[in-house]
Order: C-alpha cells, then structure tokens, then sequence
C-alpha cells in the first residue's frame, strides 16, 4: 500500500466551515465527491482498500491518501 500525507498548518476545518457558512448550508467539497466516488469505484474493481483520513491539528489538517500498490505485473 502507498500512502500520501499532505499537512496544512492553515485554519483548519471548523474555523474555514464558519468563515464559509458551510456549517449551516451543508455544502460539500465538489473535489471530495468526485475522490470518494473514484476510491469506491477502485476499491470495487481491485477488491482494494483505498481511503482517505482527515485529522484535524491545531493550527491546521492532515489528510492521508491511502491507495493499493499496484506494480505493472499485476495489471
């Protein structure tokens, strides 16, 4: 399995869903929709388990992007 760790020492989730108003309307990241549905539809075909986990910090967020490791032998 390969793993992506991307950190951001930004504002965070919380304080960026009250700067948006995101909170009250509900909306969701359009680029988070589309990633999910590709990870469901990889984790089908490949029988593979893909994620993605947010961890908050103070100040900012953690995402890690796990995928399956596929070499050119397996395709």
């Amino acid at each position: 399995r390969m793993h992506c760790i991307v950190e951001d020492d930004g504002i965070g989730r919380k304080k960026s869903a009250e700067k948006n108003n995101t909170a009250t309307t509900g909306k969701s990241s359009l680029g988070m929709k589309i990633t999910q549905a590709r990870i469901e539809v990889l984790n089908k075909t490949k029988n593979a388990n893909a994620g993605i986990t947010f961890t908050d910090l103070e100040p900012g967020l953690k995402v890690t992007v796990t995928l399956p490791l596929i070499t050119s032998n397996e395709i």
